[in-house]
């Protein structure tokens, strides 16, 4: 089983001045390699150091923002302009601000939504995609986690979840109204408690297997106000999108362009009919199907399958590693 690559510091740390914003953003591997846009979960997640260990810093020169809102981004928890639109602004200025022609784009969950639509707007910017945990922003998504699907699977912890914040109905529509309300009217205490709720029913969505680590990543202050606050405001308005299908009916992108998927068979959180039904949409995604695994990209099959993934993408892009001496 392949194993993540060991860790390593960025070689560049900087905030970019994008459309009013301050998008902070790191760089990490071989600045003259393969330019590799990673795109993290959420939204309003943030980066975190271990994505920096999916992928080769031999052969990808990484970029990892923080998207707005989020992270080491400022203005924080800012949900005024802050759309898939706004985002992929943010990365079309970013990507012209470094020089970069076109980018391998590697997004996880929201991430990967958010990099079919990049290249669906700019398909001329995209050299490939590595999509982890798609979600497309299909309504069967919310119904599912908040429904009939992750509330079947894990009835104590959802029965924890809806009695905290006493949704007018057991309905994804209702639940993310009641969250949206209190995180725009609530006090402080009451958003922090909100939130808190919101990152335990995440957190045990996200893996196979409880990961106590990255339990308390989910749970950090800052990650768990920023994504409880961003990703309800996003799903509360089916991401933008307002039809069943979600991204799937705008969805348009060249037949040659290089696309793989990796997908946890048990991913309670992006169902895997979505990836499936992208495959449809996009015949020539390769789809990796990834026994005993959910929605985290840090379970150790995940990351197996991410790795070998990110190896195929660098052959097809061509990559040398820098000569030694």
């Amino acid at each position: 089983m392949q194993q993540a690559f060991p860790a390593i510091k960025p070689f560049a740390r900087r905030h970019l001045s994008l459309q009013h914003q301050q998008i902070y953003l790191e760089q990490a591997g071989t600045e003259s390699g393969i330019p590799l846009l990673f795109l993290h979960d959420g939204p309003g997640l943030g980066c975190h150091r271990a994505d920096r260990c999916l992928f080769d810093p031999q052969h990808f020169h990484m970029l990892l923002p923080d998207q707005r809102g989020c992270g080491r981004s400022t203005p924080h928890l800012v949900v005024e302009a802050n759309h898939r639109d706004s985002l992929c602004d943010d990365l079309r200025q970013m990507q012209d601000a470094l020089g970069i022609d076109h980018w391998v784009i590697a997004g996880v969950g929201w991430g990967a939504q958010l990099a079919l639509w990049f290249a669906h707007q700019h398909p001329e910017r995209v050299r490939a995609l590595l999509l982890m945990s798609t979600s497309l922003g299909r309504r069967a998504e919310l119904a599912w986690l908040f429904e009939q699907g992750a509330p079947q699977v894990f009835p104590d912890a959802f029965q924890q979840f809806v009695e905290s914040i006493k949704p007018t109905a057991l309905t994804a529509d209702a639940i993310l109204q009641k969250v949206c309300d209190v995180f725009a009217r609530g006090n402080e205490i009451e958003r922090m408690a909100l939130a808190r709720q919101w990152g335990n029913w995440m957190w045990r969505c996200a893996g196979v297997k409880p990961q106590q680590e990255l339990q308390q990543e989910y749970l950090e202050p800052a990650v768990v106000l920023a994504h409880a606050t961003l990703a309800s405001h996003y799903m509360a308005r089916q991401w933008g999108y307002k039809q069943a299908e979600g991204l799937l009916p705008f969805l348009s992108l060249p037949e040659g362009l290089p696309m793989i998927a990796v997908h946890g068979r048990f991913d309670m959180v992006a169902p895997l009919s979505g990836v499936l039904a992208l495959q449809r949409h996009q015949p020539q995604l390769q789809l990796n199907i990834v026994r005993e695994a959910g929605h985290s990209v840090r379970e150790a099959s995940m990351v197996d399958a991410i790795v070998k993934a990110q190896a195929r993408l660098a052959d097809i892009c061509g990559a040398t590693p820098p000569a030694c001496g």
